[in-house]
């Protein structure tokens, strides 16, 4: 298998890891579009793979056999019991039926393209932060399972409290392979962000037409500043644990809507996935939550006894999935910590917090704004004005309520007056702003497609509705583009082929226990990743910088490296002046590797 590229093995491992087993339970979703059957079996499948991977560390058994023998149970299972049937069903796909599938399904295929587009060209995904996740992707891959300390890349003997269901599922579409890693690390980075938007998408569905869902999907998630532009950062991890929570909340709406128990059953999987991706996410969803639950036992008190004894067994799944992570999380909070994450948020603001209550209710309101774009703060306060004029009073005041409490918890980062305030990241409580107002837009959609003959224009051949679309989808597409162009520039990331070929260098020809000295947020950062060795360059989360790491590392007497940049030597700075005397090892276009 190592002799197969890459390029074709992790994909065909994604689409393996996917598909299954969530294809087995589409049939409890009876009534959605191919389309939602198809985005609940990948978000079921990841949700899946996730918690079961956790319960094969907690007895100590290898994740790569385990894995694959249970992938191949269910490949066996389904095509013994369903190929007969899909052959039935694909004999009746013609010509035609081709010829009858909707525009927004292509206009929704290009935007799921273009957001794909950078696996082609991109050697490594941008970010600091996409270093440490490659890095502890290679601790899994080292340890066949989720590992127990974070040696030899950083001198920390404990690993249980990191949510690590983002680096689990990179370790197994790489094969649970290093010699895959780089292409997995590539695949992943870029795909989350299609899962997204399919998610958001799955969550629209039960509100609106397939239609507006998908329109209003893309124009939301591409026009804002925040979601595509995650990936600069390397906050993947906090994307595909928001779009657990977008499809988590579909599938309860489904399940409501449809009194089918089966699917709250099915999404305990894709919740409890939501913590072990990323605790950020997680702990806006668990307000937004408790918010939503009140609406929906309101809305449905004629059912409420169903709903209330779902969502108890609903909660015990959740539970019992989360028991391993659970049992070894261990509390790493510190006042040095929590000062440190408290003078972070006050930076995400902008720096602008202050003691005055005023101003502070104003800095989240700008907050808010900025995340979300000039565009859509106007687009969603003109809907919200013609929902007005439409009299469509309960989606303005359930919306209203959402958009309020959300408001209060990015508020709240002034005074941490919340539980859990630690988690709530004003940048990424905004997520769920930006997706309470595509809510008011798909409904101003709604109605004004409802109304098409009393609003058309140019001889009732181009409606205001499909005119408002097209522009507003235009410009979503024109970002998406600009983007995935962005991503597809080699001087845009911080690693490129011939950094590779240095690490494969590193790899041949230096100690294990080697330690690199490299300049942060540069190529260097990705040593520990693809080669296994310390460097002090490393990226790392608030909990290991405030146990002092970098100066642990420092300390050790391990043989020390220097791994010199291009832009090192162009900027003459970061690391150049502690080369002098030494021997040049390594030399290339990009990389020069002293001892």
């Amino acid at each position: 298998m190592s002799s197969i590229p890459g390029f074709i093995v992790v994909p065909l491992l994604g689409l393996l890891f996917f598909t299954f087993p969530g294809i087995l339970f589409i049939k409890y979703l009876s009534g959605l579009s191919t389309l939602l059957k198809a985005t609940a079996a990948i978000f079921i499948s990841l949700g899946f793979w996730i918690c079961i991977s956790w319960f094969i560390s907690w007895v100590a058994l290898p994740l790569d056999p385990l894995a694959f023998f249970l992938q191949l149970l269910f490949i066996v299972y389904f095509f013994a019991k369903y190929t007969a049937k899909i052959k039935e069903e694909v004999s009746e796909i013609s010509i035609l039926s081709i010829k009858k599938i909707p525009l927004h399904y292509f206009i929704l295929i290009l935007a799921l393209l273009l957001l794909s587009f950078p696996m082609l060209f991109i050697t490594i995904p941008p970010g600091c932060d996409t270093s440490m996740h490659g890095y502890i992707t290679r601790l899994i891959i080292n340890n066949n399972g989720l590992p127990h300390s974070y040696r030899p890349i950083l001198p920390v003997d404990y690993f249980g409290s990191y949510s690590a269901g983002y680096h689990i599922v990179t370790a197994l579409v790489s094969g649970v392979n290093t010699i895959y890693l780089r292409h997995a690390i590539n695949f992943i980075s870029i795909i989350v962000y299609p899962l997204c938007l399919l998610a958001m998408v799955f969550s629209l569905k039960n509100f609106f037409s397939e239609k507006t869902a998908i329109y209003t999907s893309i124009i939301f998630f591409g026009i804002n500043r925040t979601y595509i532009g995650t990936i600069w950062w390397g906050g993947n991890p906090s994307m595909l644990s928001f779009a657990f929570c977008l499809f988590s909340f579909g599938l309860i709406m489904y399940a409501v809507q449809n009194r089918y128990s089966k699917p709250f059953y099915l999404c305990a999987l894709t919740i409890a996935a939501i913590p072990l991706v990323h605790a950020i996410p997680a702990i806006t969803f668990v307000y937004v939550s408790f918010v939503g639950y009140v609406i929906l036992l309101y809305h449905n008190r004629a059912h409420f006894k169903w709903i209330v004894l779902n969502t108890v067994l609903l909660v015990i799944c959740v539970l019992f999935l989360l028991a391993p992570f659970l049992i070894h999380f261990k509390n790493e909070n510190s006042p040095q910590l929590l000062l440190m994450i408290k003078n972070w948020q006050n930076e995400m603001m902008n720096k602008k917090l202050t003691n005055t209550l005023t101003d502070n209710l104003l800095v989240s309101a700008d907050q808010i704004k900025y995340r979300i774009g000039d565009v859509l703060t106007i687009l969603s306060g003109i809907s919200l004005a013609f929902l007005f004029y439409f009299k469509k009073y309960k989606q303005i005041i359930y919306s209203s309520i959402f958009i309020l409490f959300i408001y209060l918890l990015i508020f709240n980062c002034a005074y941490w007056v919340l539980p859990f305030s630690e988690l709530l990241y004003p940048e990424r409580v905004v997520y769920f702003m930006i997706i309470c107002w595509a809510f008011i837009f798909g409904y101003f959609l709604t109605e004004l497609e409802n109304r098409i003959d009393k609003w058309s224009m140019f001889n009732k051949k181009l409606s205001v509705y499909f005119l408002l679309v097209l522009i507003m989808l235009c410009i979503s597409v024109q970002n998406i583009i600009d983007q995935s162009l962005g991503l597809s520039r080699e001087t845009q990331v911080s690693c490129n082929r011939p950094t590779v070929a240095a690490f494969d260098w590193i790899n041949a020809n230096t100690e294990k226990n080697a330690l690199f000295v490299a300049s942060y947020a540069d190529a260097g950062m990705w040593i520990p990743a693809f080669t296994n060795r310390a460097t002090l360059g490393a990226h790392m989360h608030f909990i290991h910088e405030v146990q002092h790491i970098p100066d642990t590392l420092n300390a050790s007497t391990a043989p020390r490296y220097f791994f010199i940049t291009k832009r090192d030597m162009k900027m003459k700075n970061g690391i150049m002046g502690e080369i002098n005397n030494r021997v040049k090892l390594f030399s290339n276009s990009e990389v020069e590797i002293y001892k």
